[in-house]
């Protein structure tokens, strides 16, 4: 263990005690001590790879230190002795002289009666090469690849310490000088008994000065690390051994009254005129924790409500699949698809077989998309099926529909929605759409025909004003009709291009070839893995 030789201060019980500065004719004190040193540390880094020496001074520099850089172990003895750093990195894998020995001389070299921490980096991460370590000398160890906030926040630890340790030299001989450090500063003898107690050590304990000085530091712990702590002492006087000397841990310290609260603590030897003594810097980390356990009680409130909403989502899926689901989409004159930007999709595709017979097929975009979308379209797709169970004719489902959804949406809120029946004993189809994109019909060896719009959206006019006029088209030869949302032909490229009417009407030539895979088919190629921006849906119906 190194230890700091320094001349042996003045030590009072309080500081009323203390011995008063001599003041000048405008009463302000005046002390005969030298300036304090400054606060930045010169820090010998040691490595021969020239990128690591260039990434630690990277590290280094912003924190306002000077940098000192050695390849090898002999070159960082000999800059060691000429500069004198404060604090040393020491790389352990280097040719000729590894870090070991070279820490090993370093550790025997005096620094000014300066303690000098010494913290190794190595790729070594096995127990063996830690403790190699510190038996070497090494106060703290580090392994590469190297975590730059970690080092970052051990070089400030060690900041502190050697500040510490310079103040002590500088100024223990007056008290007030350690209560403008702003962590507590409490030394102690080699019996345990506290020396000395600065203003911030009285605000984290609550004791003051002349409370604690003369007492053993074990006052300031609770009761298992009292035990430790007086365990410790003894046998380091016994033997010398010491696991603590410059290593930041975190405690439990106990106030004046009772109370236990976690700290930050680090320890350093020092030598007063031949006996040894021990300086505790100390940092009330309660808020910190207060910030750990608050943001580890907020990770476990968003689990529990991200696994909430999922069982929720869940039972909602589950709810549309049966208002939604039925046989009808299993027609075998129907192909279809649906493809959502979101869990849940603003498109819905519905089919049912009315007691006539008739196949009657709805196509729907509710207004925006996800689930506020696709939870207005329950209520469109319960009329649907309940209208055309009841034998209605197309004209009379519209109509409900409109009325009901007009009476049920909230301002603002709308269906676009194509709704067509197929009477294949005429081979004739009604259809009417209200907002949707034009119907395509495909008749082999013709060109295909758009049928377009004629209608606003369900939901927006009264009874009175709604239109379900329809039109009817009549098949001769057969044919395909074709129902989709806009989202399928304004699907954009990397280039930004829809994907139009043009590409889809090409991918329905000829029309023995139409078929929603060939579609997709070609959408997939035009959109080249990019995500749609809006719910795609299409449904394809075979004419025979």
């Amino acid at each position: 263990m190194d230890s700091v030789n320094i001349d042996p201060p003045e030590f009072q019980k309080s500081r009323a005690q203390s011995p008063r500065m001599p003041e000048t004719r405008n009463g302000n004190a005046q002390a005969s001590i030298a300036p304090p040193p400054p606060a930045y540390c010169n820090i010998l880094a040691v490595d021969d790879s020239p990128p690591i020496l260039f990434l630690l001074q990277s590290i280094i520099t912003p924190l306002g230190h000077q940098i000192i850089t050695a390849s090898n172990g002999a070159e960082a003895i000999q800059k060691f002795r000429k500069e004198s750093p404060d604090l040393v990195l020491m790389d352990i894998m280097m040719p000729d002289m590894d870090g070991f020995d070279a820490t090993r001389q370093i550790k025997n070299i005096p620094n000014n009666g300066l303690w000098t921490p010494v913290i190794m980096l190595s790729t070594l991460d096995e127990p063996a090469d830690f403790a190699k370590g510190l038996e070497a000398g090494a106060d703290d160890y580090l392994t590469k690849p190297i975590d730059a906030g970690l080092l970052t926040t051990k070089i400030r630890f060690m900041q502190r310490v050697i500040e510490t340790q310079r103040n002590l030299i500088y100024h223990m001989k007056f008290q007030s000088i350690f209560d403008n450090v702003l962590d507590g500063i409490v030394t102690s003898d080699d019996r345990g008994a506290i020396v000395t107690f600065n203003q911030a050590a009285e605000h984290i304990f609550g004791y003051q000065a002349n409370e604690v000085i003369g007492h053993n530091v074990s006052l300031l712990m609770p009761v298992t690390e009292a035990h430790r702590h007086d365990a410790y002492m003894a046998r380091y006087r016994t033997s010398g051994e010491t696991k603590i000397m410059g290593v930041g841990r975190e405690l439990q310290g106990k106030r004046k009254d009772g109370s236990l609260f976690p700290i930050h603590t680090g320890v350093t030897e020092v030598n007063w005129g031949g006996m040894r003594h021990f300086i505790a810097c100390i940092t009330d980390i309660s808020e910190r924790k207060r910030s750990e356990k608050f943001n580890e009680e907020t990770r476990r409130r968003l689990e529990q409500y991200h696994k909430h909403n999922e069982e929720e989502k869940d039972i909602l899926s589950g709810l549309m699949a049966k208002i939604v689901r039925r046989d009808g989409l299993e027609d075998p004159l129907l192909t279809w698809h649906i493809r959502s930007t979101d869990e849940f999709s603003g498109d819905v595709i519905a089919a049912q077989r009315d007691p006539q017979g008739r196949l009657f097929l709805l196509v729907a975009d509710a207004t925006g998309h996800g689930l506020a979308a696709a939870i207005s379209l329950l209520p469109v797709v319960g009329i649907f099926y309940a209208m055309v169970d009841k034998g209605l004719s197309l004209p009379d489902v519209i109509a409900e529909m409109n009325k009901r959804l007009r009476e049920m949406m909230p301002v603002g809120r709308f269906l676009a929605a194509c709704v067509i029946t197929v009477d294949e004993n005429n081979r004739m189809v009604q259809i009417w759409n209200g907002g949707m994109p034009s119907v395509l019909l495909a008749e082999e060896g013709e060109a295909t025909i758009a049928l377009r719009s004629h209608h606003l959206a369900l939901g927006i006019l009264t009874p009175a004003e709604f239109d379900p006029q329809i039109q009817q088209v009549h098949w001769t030869r057969p044919a395909r009709l074709v129902l989709y949302s806009d989202g399928l032909t304004e699907a954009v490229n990397e280039r930004g291009e829809m994907f139009g009417m043009d590409r889809l009407k090409d991918a329905l030539t000829p029309c023995a070839a139409i078929s929603v895979e060939h579609v997709l088919e070609q959408l997939n190629q035009h959109m080249a893995g990019r995500r749609p921006h809006d719910d795609i849906s299409l449904a394809i119906v075979e004419l025979r």
